[in-house]
C-alpha cells in the first residue's frame, strides 16, 4: 500500500503525516534530491486537491507543506500550499510562501495570478489590479485574466464603459465611433494614454473640421488627469474661414463606486477666455443619470460658428433606465446659449428635449431596435439668425437598426440604418452609417467611422460626417 493510500484510509497516518510534513522523507533519500517519484507527486498533487474540495484543511495543509519542502523545485508545490492557507483564512502566510515562489520562479503566471486573487482577498485592489494588468499583457485573450481584471475596476468604480467623445465635441450632430475592442479594459489601464479624435461634418455651404489631441496620465488612487487641446477648422460660403483652439486641463475623479466627475477648465485662443466644462455621472441599479454643465466653449458645430468666433454655455440633463437586460429607455434636455464675436454678440439659445429606447434583438451578431422622438427650438432674432444655418424648429421620430460584430478580439465592425419623419415638413428622410476599429497589439487601437444624413435634422440639405482616431498606451 502506497503512503498516499495509507494517508487517505487512516493507517498510520498521523505519524506518516508528519514525516512528510517536517521533510524528513526527502531526507532520507541518499542524494539528497526528492524521493517522490513524478507519479507519486501527482498522485500527491490530486489528493491536496480532494481535500480540498473535501474540506479535510488539516490533512490537505500537511500533505502541502510537505510537497513544498519534498519538491522546491516544482512552482506548483507553492501554489497548491498557498491554496491551502486561504482556504484556512491565513492570508498573509499563503502570500508570503507565493513570495517565496515568485523570488524563485520570478514571472510565473500561476503563481502571480494567486497571489492577485490573494490580494483582492485582502481588499488591496490596486495591488491585485497591477498584477492582473501584467497578466493581461501577457495573455490578452484570457477571458479569465481579463474578467478579473475588469472586477478590479467595477469594484472601485473606475470601469467605464462608455464610448463618450472629447468633452469639447459637444455638438449633438457628433457621430460616436464604434466600441473598440477590450475598451473597457485598456482604456482603465494605470498606463499614460495618448489619443486623438478627429471629427467632420460637411453640410451645404460650410464644413467644421475638429480635432482633439489628450495625455492622460496613470491612475492615482482614484483619480486621472489630463491635459489637451482641441483645434477648430470652419469653412463656410457666407461667413468666409476661421480657425480656433481651446487648451485645456482637467481631472476626472471616481467617487464611491457608482459616481464619476469630470472637470475641465482652459483657455480659447482667438480671444484668451476662460472656459469651463463639468459632467457627473452616477448610477444605482438599472437607473443612471448624468448632468454635464459648460461655459464659454467653443461653438464648434459649423463653419459659420466657428469663422464668427461663436461661444457656448449651457446644460445636458439625461436619466436612463434598463427595463430588462435587453431593453433600455432614456431621455435627455439640453439648453445651449449661443454668441458670436467671441461672446460679444448674442445668437440665441437652443432648447432641446428627446426620448429614445433601445431593444436589443440578438447577442451574436448584436443587433438593436433603436428609436424614439426629439424636438428643439432655437430663439433667435430673426436678423441674427441668418449667420449660422441651424434649423430653428425642429422635432422628428425616428426607428432604425443597429448592427455590431467582433472578431477575434481584434475587429469591430459597425452598421446602422434609420428612417426619419419631420413632423413639421412632413418630410421622410434616411440615414446610414459603417464604423470600423482595429486593435493592434496591447498598446495601440485605431477607429473611423462614417455617417450620411440625405436630410439632415440640423441644417437644411443632406449632411455627411467623418470620424477617426488613435489611443495609445505607453
Amino acid at each position: 500500500m502506497t503512503w498516499i493510500r495509507i494517508l487517505r484510509h487512516g493507517a498510520a497516518g498521523p505519524l506518516l503525516l508528519l514525516l512528510l510534513a517536517s521533510g524528513s522523507l526527502a531526507a532520507s533519500s541518499p542524494s539528497g534530491s526528492s524521493s517522490l517519484s513524478s507519479a507519486g507527486a501527482e498522485k500527491i498533487r490530486e489528493e491536496i486537491q480532494i481535500d480540498l474540495k473535501l474540506g479535510y484543511l488539516r490533512r490537505a495543509f500537511l500533505l502541502a507543506e510537505g510537497y513544498r519542502k519534498e519538491r522546491p523545485g516544482d512552482p506548483r508545490g507553492y501554489l497548491l500550499d498557498a491554496r491551502v492557507h486561504r482556504a484556512m483564512g491565513k492570508t498573509g502566510d499563503a502570500l508570503r510562501i507565493l513570495d517565496r515562489g515568485l523570488a524563485r520562479f520570478p514571472g510565473n503566471s500561476d503563481l502571480l495570478y494567486q497571489k492577485a486573487m490573494l490580494l483582492l482577498d485582502a481588499h488591496r485592489v490596486a495591488d491585485a489590479r497591477r498584477i492582473l494588468t501584467e497578466l493581461y499583457r501577457k495573455n490578452p485573450d484570457d477571458p479569465g485574466i481579463r474578467s478579473d481584471l475588469l472586477q478590479t475596476f467595477e469594484d472601485s468604480g473606475l470601469l467605464r464603459t462608455d464610448q463618450s467623445l472629447s468633452t469639447n465635441f459637444l455638438a449633438g450632430t457628433a457621430t460616436q465611433p464604434p466600441p473598440r475592442p477590450s475598451v473597457a479594459v485598456l482604456e482603465s489601464l494605470s498606463e499614460w494614454r495618448l489619443s486623438s479624435d478627429a471629427y467632420s461634418l460637411l453640410y451645404p455651404g460650410g464644413t467644421a473640421l475638429v480635432v482633439d489631441t489628450r495625455l492622460s496620465t496613470p491612475l492615482y488612487g482614484q483619480n486621472r488627469f489630463f491635459i489637451g487641446r482641441t483645434e477648430y477648422l470652419g469653412f463656410s460660403r457666407s461667413a468666409g474661414n476661421g480657425t480656433n483652439a481651446f487648451t485645456y486641463a482637467g481631472t476626472d475623479w471616481t467617487l464611491g463606486k457608482k459616481t464619476h466627475l469630470l472637470l475641465e477648465a482652459g483657455n480659447t485662443s482667438v480671444r484668451p477666455s476662460a472656459g469651463l466644462y463639468g459632467r457627473l455621472d452616477s448610477g444605482e441599479g438599472p437607473f443612471s443619470v448624468s448632468l454635464q454643465g459648460f461655459g464659454n466653449m467653443v461653438w464648434g458645430d459649423f463653419g459659420e460658428s466657428i469663422a464668427q468666433n461663436g461661444v457656448e454655455s449651457g446644460l445636458i440633463a439625461s436619466v436612463s433606465w434598463q427595463i430588462v437586460p435587453r431593453l433600455g429607455v432614456s431621455a435627455e434636455y439640453w439648453y445651449f446659449d449661443y454668441a458670436l464675436q467671441n461672446g460679444t454678440l448674442p445668437y440665441g439659445n437652443l432648447h432641446n428635449t428627446d426620448g429614445m429606447f433601445d431593444l436589443n434583438l440578438t447577442r451574436l451578431p448584436h443587433i438593436d431596435l433603436i428609436g424614439g422622438v426629439d424636438s428643439w427650438t432655437v430663439l433667435s432674432p430673426a436678423d441674427i439668425a441668418s449667420r449660422v444655418p441651424i434649423l430653428l424648429k425642429q422635432r422628428y421620430f425616428m426607428m432604425g437598426l443597429s448592427w455590431e460584430k467582433h472578431y477575434e478580439s481584434l475587429w469591430t465592425l459597425t452598421a446602422e440604418l434609420g428612417g426619419y419623419d419631420d413632423t413639421y415638413l412632413h418630410l421622410a428622410s434616411y440615414e446610414a452609417s459603417g464604423g470600423i476599429a482595429y486593435q493592434l497589439g496591447s498598446r495601440w487601437q485605431f477607429f473611423a467611422n462614417a455617417y450620411y444624413f440625405n436630410q439632415s435634422t440640423i441644417v437644411s440639405g443632406q449632411t455627411e460626417s467623418y470620424m477617426g482616431g488613435f489611443q495609445f498606451w505607453f
